[in-house]
């Protein structure tokens, strides 16, 4: 099974709004549009829990790549002090290949790829 990109989203915080400028610019050329993607505690707990509901219905299965691995064991869900759910990697982990994942498979899921 292969897949054919009709479009790309990258997250634009932090270095990723020089990526999206990079891309935007590549792609051009193939008509192929560039998403951006903002992550907010809003945003980040919309695809987290869709990829844990991926997860848990077995809809999603990823290689055993070590870091992702990791990243995913210290992962965690906590409160805010007003209440909100606030997801992020355990101190002094990283959750980059987890937002990766999750803004991936949000992004297959909105119908951003198509099976060839």
């Amino acid at each position: 099974m292969s897949y054919r990109v009709k479009k790309v989203t990258v997250e634009l915080n932090s270095i990723g709004n020089i990526y999206f400028a990079m891309l935007k610019s590549k792609l051009f050329k193939y008509k192929i549009p560039v998403l951006g993607f903002t992550t907010t505690n809003e945003s980040k707990d919309k695809i987290i829990s869709k990829l844990q509901v991926a997860f848990q219905n077995s809809a999603i299965t990823i290689y055993e790549e070590r870091e992702l691995m990791d990243e995913l064991e210290f992962y965690e869900m906590t409160y805010s002090k007003t209440g909100k759910r606030v997801f992020n990697a355990c101190p002094p982990h990283h959750d980059d290949l987890i937002m990766s994942l999750a803004i991936g498979y949000n992004s297959i899921q909105s119908g951003n790829y198509s099976v060839a």
